[in-house]
C-alpha cells in the first residue's frame, strides 16, 4: 500500500480509494451499512503500520486532516471533551482515532515487555500458566505475576 506521509509526528497518512487493497475495501464495506460506498470514507486505522489514514478522495478531506490532527495531539482531558461535544458525524470519527491511539499504547506496551527478560524460574511459572489457563485468564495471571515481581524488586532497592 503507497501512503503519502501527511504528519510524521502523529503518524498520519492519507491515500486514495483506488490504493486500497480489494482485502481492505471489502473490510471496511462489511461493518457498513448495507448501502454505503466507499466514497464516504473519511479515515481508517492501519494496524499493520500503526499510520491513521485518511481519504485523500474525500470532499472534506483538509478539515479531516485538521480533525486528526488537534484529536491526536491533544491530551487525555481535552480528546474527553471533544468526544462529548462532537456532532455525531463527527464523534464516529473520533471514536476511531481514540482506538488507534488505544492501540498504539498497547503497541508500546507490548514493546518494553518484550525488551524485559525474565530469569529461567520466571520464564518456568509463565509456561504453566499458559499450559493450565486458558489465553485470557493465563495473560491476566502473567501479568499479575509482572506486577508482584516489579514490587519486589522495588523493595529490594529502597533496602540497600
Amino acid at each position: 500500500m503507497a501512503y503519502k506521509m501527511e504528519n510524521e509526528e502523529l503518524q498520519i497518512a492519507s491515500c486514495s480509494i483506488a490504493d486500497l487493497t480489494l482485502e481492505q475495501a471489502q473490510e471496511f464495506l462489511w461493518l457498513w451499512e448495507e448501502k454505503a460506498t466507499l466514497g464516504t470514507l473519511t479515515l481508517f486505522f492501519d494496524k499493520e503500520t500503526g499510520l491513521v489514514v485518511l481519504n485523500r478522495d474525500n470532499e472534506h478531506y483538509q478539515a479531516y486532516l485538521d480533525i486528526t490532527e488537534g484529536y491526536l495531539s491533544a491530551n487525555k482531558e481535552q480528546r474527553k471533551e471533544l468526544r462529548k461535544e462532537a456532532p455525531k458525524p463527527i464523534s464516529e470519527t473520533l471514536v476511531v482515532l481514540e482506538r488507534c491511539i488505544q492501540d498504539r499504547i498497547a503497541n508500546k506496551w507490548m514493546f518494553r515487555a518484550g525488551k524485559n527478560s525474565m530469569k529461567p524460574f520466571e520464564s518456568k511459572i509463565v509456561e504453566r500458566v499458559l499450559d493450565r489457563y486458558d489465553p485470557i485468564v493465563a495473560a491476566y495471571i502473567s501479568f499479575k505475576i509482572g506486577v508482584m515481581r516489579g514490587k519486589r524488586i522495588e523493595r529490594a532497592k529502597k533496602k540497600h
